[in-house]
């Protein structure tokens, strides 16, 4: 009994060729993002940590979150969709994340958090009534937002 053997009728470049084309689709040049660092404060001092700095974008919906160290510094972790964002805040969220996808608000700085509430207006809360705007480039984004104090 012989072995078997497998001969092929399609020339060994050409194979080459259209296995470097597979191994490369998709690794075209991605949509412009930058990093986003910076600093929120509230009547001209820092926001204490306690909550999260939201972005979203009006006209893609794209949204990301993070949270606010206790000297009112932040970093988002990932880079950003170049674009124009809506800034707004919300509350620190747990770990713990249920079946139906709500998060669980964290329960130990429900004390600092009535101080923030009094701290930073209620419209700067929502995404849809707060008039906080950035505008993300490509490259690093080093930013200083400040909440006006309620009028």
């Amino acid at each position: 009994m012989q072995p078997l053997t497998f001969r092929s009728r399609i020339p060994v470049p050409l194979l080459i060729l259209t296995a470097f084309l597979l191994s490369t689709s998709g690794c075209g040049s991605s949509e412009p993002s930058g990093t986003v660092i910076g600093l929120i404060s509230a009547n001209h001092a820092p926001v204490p940590g306690g909550v999260r700095i939201c972005l979203m974008s009006p006209q893609t919906g794209y949204a990301i979150a993070t949270s606010i160290t206790e000297n009112g510094t932040f970093q988002f972790g990932k880079s950003i969709p170049v674009g124009g964002y809506v800034v707004f805040v919300s509350e620190e969220f747990g770990n713990e994340e249920p079946p139906d996808g709500d998060f669980i608000p964290r329960q130990s700085g429900k004390k600092n958090l009535v101080g923030l509430k009094k701290l930073i207006p209620a419209k700067y809360w929502n995404e849809i009534t707060s008039n906080l705007k950035i505008d993300v480039q490509e490259g690093k984004n080093d930013v200083n937002i400040e909440i006006p104090a309620a009028s």
